[in-house]
């Protein structure tokens, strides 16, 4: 589901999945194996027992994401900190055990290298078409060469040209994940389900295997456009209420809320499927003078293509409600509205889902 790939004991290292946080994995395993290398019974230091503190946070989430049926892939930023940790920390412990040639350990910092590289370039290299196939054959050679001079720097006197290896051998591996990182500022991403990589590929059922895009794809996780000609009725017609409309999901309300800064209320949750409020809540609040205006998509509630709402809130609203004509509140710019007897409207754009008309109710004079 969501392009995030086949569930099992590889999952963050499929092509769904492996680009999104996967990138620095090997280094952090191989990393951690040379931080518990020292480790003796009755002698754990800081050191050990903060090791195992990163790999009980990283263990447990790696395993809860290669199996779980449902995610999206920016919930895997979770894996950031223990990864970015046993990195960090199993770097400068790999250094020094290749510096002080400690036995089996002075070979795990070119091992890690190798292997991170190896990793790295089967991620990049499928978006060649994309980016150019410089950015693969780059790192992978970069990353090659620097492990070959750690290997035969190993056993010479003079080892200060060996960390200028390592330290360039661990900026090689950051070129990917750093290119990633940036673009969703290049490519302007969905906000809603962010994810990483270059979007042209991944949008066109490129190497991620035509996964959820996050760009108003299903449900209520996609956010609908404000209706300036709705706003604009809304405002005009709002007399001391404190929340301009109800809606039931926050796809349909988001766009009021972040950009003008208004106040709605969100009866079904964040994709319209959870059942928040009941008639006798609604009735309160309407009674209390806080909301009037409800707007009701084809599928029901709120229009922004919820999972089901509540049809017992739909049906009050409709039994204690008056139909608006569309024409009195839709934007000109938004399709025009073709009005029924009823009042109700084709779908706009970011209201009444996917292809159901969006209807405005107007609730008043209703007592607790």
């Amino acid at each position: 589901m969501f392009g995030t790939g086949q569930a099992g004991p590889l999952r963050l290292f499929q092509a769904s999945l492996s680009d999104q946080a996967s990138w620095l994995i090997p280094f952090a395993v191989i990393g951690a194996i040379g931080l518990l290398g020292s480790i003796r019974r009755r002698k754990w230091t800081d050191k050990h027992k903060e090791t195992i503190f990163w790999l009980a946070w990283l263990l447990p989430a790696a395993a809860f994401f290669s199996v779980a049926g449902f995610f999206h892939q920016y919930y895997l930023i979770m894996l950031a900190p223990p990864i970015a940790a046993l990195t960090g920390a199993g770097f400068v412990e790999m250094w020094r055990a290749y510096r002080d040639r400690a036995g089996w350990t002075s070979w795990l910092l070119p091992a890690a290298i190798l292997a991170t590289t190896v990793f790295a370039w089967y991620i990049v290299h499928p978006y060649d078409a994309t980016i150019g196939g410089g950015w693969a054959a780059g790192i992978g050679l970069a990353g090659v060469i620097a492990t070959a001079l750690l290997i035969v720097w190993r056993t010479r006197e003079n080892l200060r040209p060996a960390r200028i290896w390592a330290i360039a051998g661990l900026l090689t591996l950051l070129v990917g994940p750093v290119y990633w990182a940036l673009t969703p500022i290049t490519y302007g991403v969905s906000s809603m389900t962010p994810i990483v990589g270059p979007s042209s590929s991944r949008e066109a059922g490129g190497p991620q295997g035509g996964g959820f895009s996050g760009r108003g794809q299903g449900g209520g996780e996609s956010t609908g456009s404000l209706d300036e000609g709705l706003y604009a009725y809304l405002k005009a017609h709002n007399t001391g209420q404190k929340y301009l409309l109800a809606v039931s999901d926050y796809g349909t309300a988001a766009p009021y809320m972040v950009d003008k800064g208004e106040s709605v209320v969100i009866l079904n949750g964040f994709n319209g499927s959870d059942q928040v409020y009941t008639p006798e809540k609604l009735q309160a609040l309407v009674a209390k003078g806080e909301v009037k205006y409800f707007l009701i998509g084809g599928g029901g509630m709120g229009g922004g293509g919820g999972r089901g709402g509540n049809a017992e809130v739909t049906q009050w609203i409709q039994e204690h409600g008056k139909a608006i004509p569309a024409s009195e509140w839709q934007s000109s710019s938004n399709g025009g509205a073709l009005q029924s007897d009823t009042g109700e409207g084709r779908a706009i754009d970011g209201i009444g889902g996917f292809g159901g008309g969006a209807t405005l109710y107007v609730v008043d004079g209703v007592s607790a």
